[in-house]
């Protein structure tokens, strides 16, 4: 049997911090509001004056150095210290607002799931790019030719592939470092679905300079001398698709739609469950598991999916799942209830009406969110129920279906179970 992964692993955030007492006090207490959703520790790297004296709770650790070594001194210092297998890079001057109560566990969730996967970003206020929430795409997720690292959460083994912390004369070590990660082929994503307040250049203008002063931070000199070094570090080509290619981010839908369709491993199971007949699939949405299947949703063909970015509806038939089925009884071969139990209010009353259209020895092939690897209910607002493996043979004992086959491990978030009607006598 394959080991359950460990979906609770503590992350390491490294915070550098350069005399900015009160907005490091913030920053520190706005994550430990919310390590009890994701377990944490803070490693604070002091490159201030004397040692740090901050009002701090449990898991944390403060490492004064006692000169300032620099934005990426600071992070190797912490690097050093932190043994987990997820760090993060985090500026002193960021802010967790308590309607981001998921932010860290929806990152590490991304992780977790796609090994491919180097490092994940978040939106803010303050920040370049697409991470920024008043540029004008529309997306949850999207892969990105580069992270900024103002709140960047590394898988460490990637970071450690792509030759750990450089350091910049000029500035521009996380877009040096996007750079190195993509080499090692891995990817970046922008979750914007997890918001990071950001005051922004604190430290830089203490330090360098305000902008419009010579040699200032994010001053024209500066810009310059950063992009000429990566240039000269990684080549023209290489710089220039990085600086372009976060402005077209937001078109890989179909980039993501390719993969979908290569990388649906929970898709690739149900489809391997299918023992022929008429197939049904219960809320089919944009997509169908087979294509010939009878798509049902109460979403019409063609319209508009809800809070879904330029999905439409691809139902054959228009019905509500929790309702009798516009089926004849024992008419059906095979049904896929892809994600839509858990949005169902009475399950044992559901399960009966679709189990009604299954003919004798047809399959009833489901998948959920496992509850034994994620927390469903706060996956979706829309969720009702949370289920296990197990809990849906309990369902399936009281409507006369027997399990002929589950498989949970397949992408570290969800199960797939396969009954199957048993034989009237």
């Amino acid at each position: 049997m394959a080991k359950v992964k460990d979906y609770r692993k503590r992350v390491d955030i490294i915070i550098p911090t350069f005399n900015n007492v009160q907005q490091l006090q913030q920053c520190v207490e706005s994550m430990l509001v919310f390590q009890s959703e994701h377990p944490l520790r803070l490693i604070i790297v002091n490159n201030g004056e004397g040692d740090l004296a901050i009002a701090t709770g449990t898991n944390v650790k403060i490492v004064n150095v006692n000169k300032n070594i620099g934005w990426t001194g600071a992070l190797e210092r912490g690097l050093e210290v932190s043994d987990s297998e997820y760090v993060m890079f985090a500026n002193d001057d960021i802010f967790i607002p308590r309607t981001s109560i998921q932010w860290l566990k929806k990152m590490v969730r991304t992780l977790d799931l796609y090994p491919n996967i180097g490092a994940v970003g978040p939106s803010s206020n303050v920040v370049m790019g697409i991470q920024n929430i008043f540029t004008p795409y529309t997306f949850s997720t999207a892969y990105t030719s580069y992270l900024i690292g103002f709140c960047m959460l590394l898988r460490r083994e990637a970071l450690d592939k792509a030759g750990g912390v450089h350091h910049m004369q000029y500035g521009g070590d996380d877009l040096d470092l996007s750079i190195r990660l993509r080499k090692e082929d891995y990817q970046l994503v922008v979750d914007k679905d997890v918001f990071v307040y950001h005051h922004g250049f604190q430290t830089g203008e203490k330090v360098f300079g305000t902008p419009d002063k010579p040699g200032g931070w994010n001053s024209r000199d500066m810009t310059e001398n950063t992009n000429i070094e990566l240039i000269k570090k990684h080549g023209f080509r290489e710089f220039h698709l990085t600086i372009l290619n976060n402005v077209y981010a937001i078109f890989t839908q179909a980039i993501n739609e390719e993969q979908y369709k290569e990388h649906d491993a929970e898709a690739t199971v149900i489809r391997s469950h299918i023992n022929g007949g008429k197939v049904v699939e219960l809320g089919v949405g944009s997509r169908k598991t087979v294509d010939n299947a009878v798509g049902v949703d109460i979403i019409k063909k063609g319209d508009a999916i809800p809070y879904n970015q330029n999905q439409f509806s691809v139902a054959d038939v228009v019905a509500d799942v929790t309702q009798p089925l516009p089926f004849e009884d024992g008419s059906v071969g095979t049904i896929i209830a892809r994600h839509v139990l858990e949005h169902c209010l009475d399950v044992p009353k559901t399960l009966k009406q679709w189990t009604r259209v299954l003919q004798d020895n047809g399959r009833l092939i489901i998948a959920c969110p496992n509850e034994n690897f994620v927390e469903g209910i706060p996956l979706n607002a829309d969720h009702l129920h949370a289920f296990t493996p197990d809990s849906i043979v309990s369902y399936a004992d009281m409507i006369g279906m027997k399990e002929v086959a589950r498989d949970e491990y397949m992408n570290g978030s969800s199960f797939v179970i396969a009954l199957e009607k048993e034989c009237r006598a």
